[in-house]
């Protein structure tokens, strides 16, 4: 599979920002890849350079003021206006030195109505978790692309010999998980699942969780709920769509062992911004 570039999330989180989540799709080779971020008012630019970074799969674009009649750092509230479509483009640099694109408009595909319509849902959704029946989480997307970890990852097979490695937490990629996002969730307990390991028979406790829907989860990302440090990792998703845009997201998760090596993958929520 060749390497290229997917934005799979740019949508507004607010009057003055624009998230933005990417993968990095048949990334085989082992090292840096350099991100770019440009915004523009049209597919086919002129491009403004807003962010770069290396290692990264998503960016918050904050808006400031551009006119010469405003205040220097003041927000510039025309560029999310329901009027107005501001484009994206991600450039990525691959370790061989070339560079994938992608392309994508905010929230593409709906109207101004539908726009508005999805960005009150998501405030509303976030005003509930924050200040109602959720709690403060960290979200820690497993590493897919990156640095190979020379600890455990063997080249020739392709194989992790060991799963409890301290330098990628079990994930071949140092170092382990992207950096995490704060913002929240709330669980529901599921009944005691069974599963079958080469250890013998073990039980995990399952839960439902509801976020957000950013950032966008998969199986094996985890979540860790800051308030007793319990860690889960996800198995399945699904999300609550408005035409194909994602309002929140429904994860089952299995918890972890408190003995697994992913208790020791660190998390700062005083030092890591919330999302919200």
């Amino acid at each position: 599979m060749a390497l290229s570039v997917e934005l799979v999330k740019v949508i507004s989180l607010g009057a003055d920002r624009v998230y933005l989540q990417w993968d990095i799709l048949g990334a085989k080779a082992t090292g840096i890849y350099q991100i770019t971020i440009f915004r523009g008012q049209s597919s086919q630019g002129p491009w403004n350079a807003v962010g770069a970074a290396s290692n990264i799969y998503n960016f918050v674009d904050k808006f400031v003021a551009a006119a010469p009649d405003m205040t220097p750092g003041s927000k510039d509230p025309s560029l999310l206006s329901m009027a107005t479509q501001p484009y994206y483009r991600v450039d990525v640099a691959a370790p061989d030195g070339r560079i994938y694109t992608a392309i994508s408009a905010i929230e593409p595909g709906l109207t101004g109505r539908q726009r508005q319509a999805r960005r009150k849902m998501l405030r509303d959704e976030a005003v509930l978790l924050a200040k109602g029946n959720g709690t403060p989480v960290a979200v820690c997307k497993r590493a897919r692309w990156g640095v190979r970890c020379t600890s455990c990852y063997d080249p020739y097979t392709g194989d992790l010999m060991h799963g409890e490695c301290s330098a990628c937490f079990g994930t071949g990629f140092v170092p382990g998980y992207m950096t995490p996002v704060i913002t929240y969730a709330r669980r529901t307990p599921n009944a005691t699942q069974s599963v079958i390991s080469e250890g013998g028979k073990t039980d995990t406790n399952g839960v439902q969780i509801t976020l957000l829907d950013v950032p966008k989860l998969q199986d094996d990302d985890m979540i860790v709920f800051l308030r007793d440090n319990a860690r889960f990792v996800v198995r399945m998703t699904s999300q609550t769509e408005l035409q194909t845009v994602g309002v929140h997201q429904e994860v089952t998760a299995s918890e972890i062992a408190k003995s697994s090596i992913e208790y020791q993958f660190p998390v700062e929520p005083l030092t890591t911004p919330k999302l919200f």
